[in-house]
């Protein structure tokens, strides 16, 4: 049986809540999910939105070692030659590889970031307390885009649905088919892009109810499609084999929920972490100890039977002695 436990995936496009459970009930083994509209990222308004961050960039990462082989391998392969190909083709080469001829990129790799630490701690010795304080939420900022990204790509894997759309999209689509009929739309966030989508909108918000009415209808026929796509994609994820999966996408969500903490209940969060691990290695340890002592009081009875039996051997041969010299 699943353990009880919960998911919420914290996702741009989505307000997915999936909630397994075990019912006592049944011996299946079979997840349960539900809907929380409650749980989706919250929107930022215009007067919620920090300043540009003003600092200085910081040192460029250290590669790792497969990055510092890939790089070497880009420049000996054909330039015609697809993108991804190279990276097959450059992954199947440091398989084939072994540990002596790795040695060099390891090398490489461990002197970029004796590098990169010492000019990282040369950076923060430049910044002042309000750049410090800049500097730290824009690593927090670059980890929450990084676990966005992961679970996109991890609910793409695993065939999530298309989100729905709102009447107003399905507004601006078809004038962007009415004005393009070729297909050949404007870049998004271009000049033109941008002036068109503008135009359209203080369009949209003098139609009256009757001529919003179609785009209504859409919409509401794309949520239905939507919830119905949803419901069977959370009957495949609830699938034993799909465990692994599900797994990932709770380790995934409770990254997000950590980088959304503020700095205050984060620090309280990572003393509660330290507390947790230090009672599990705690009682790692006695467990040992334990184990240490119950096997030495086993050596230890066992050498005192064996001590004792010689003992008694030995006492029976002098007395056998004894027996013989006196007849």
């Amino acid at each position: 049986m699943f353990k009880s436990k919960h998911l919420d995936l914290f996702w741009r496009f989505s307000n997915l809540s999936l909630s397994s459970s075990s019912s006592s009930s049944s011996s299946s083994n079979n997840r349960s999910f539900s809907i929380s509209s409650s749980l989706f990222f919250p929107t930022t308004t215009e007067s919620q939105r920090q300043p540009p961050t003003t600092i200085p960039p910081p040192p460029k990462r250290s590669s790792n070692v497969f990055a510092l082989f890939v790089r070497d391998c880009f420049k000996r392969f054909p330039s015609d030659m697809p993108v991804r190909e190279r990276f097959s083709r450059a992954g199947q080469e440091w398989r084939q590889m072994t540990a002596e001829q790795k040695e060099h990129y390891q090398k490489m790799s461990t002197e970029e970031f004796v590098k990169y630490k010492s000019a990282m701690n040369e950076y923060l010795g430049t910044l002042n307390e309000e750049e410090m304080a800049q500097f730290k939420k824009m690593k927090k900022d670059q980890i929450k885009t990084k676990n966005r990204q992961r679970i996109k790509s991890k609910l793409r894997e695993l065939n999530y649905p298309k989100r729905s759309v709102s009447s107003y999209i399905f507004y601006i689509r078809d004038h962007f088919k009415q004005e393009y009929p070729d297909g050949k739309y404007p870049p998004v966030k271009s000049p033109e892009h941008l002036q068109k989508v503008k135009q359209w909108s203080q369009h949209w918000h003098q139609l009256t109810s009757e001529e919003r009415k179609p785009f209504e209808e859409q919409a509401e026929a794309d949520r239905k499609r939507y919830f119905e796509e949803l419901e069977q994609w959370k009957h495949e994820l609830a699938k034993p084999e799909n465990e692994e999966k599900f797994r990932q996408l709770e380790r995934l969500s409770k990254k997000m929920e950590v980088a959304n903490l503020s700095e205050e209940r984060a620090e309280l969060h990572t003393k509660r972490q330290r507390r947790v691990a230090a009672k599990i290695i705690k009682k790692r340890l006695m467990k040992k100890a334990n184990e240490l002592k119950t096997k030495k009081k086993a050596k230890s009875v066992a050498a005192k039977k064996k001590t004792a039996s010689k003992a008694k051997k030995s006492t029976k041969k002098t007395l056998k002695k004894v027996d013989e010299k006196q007849s």
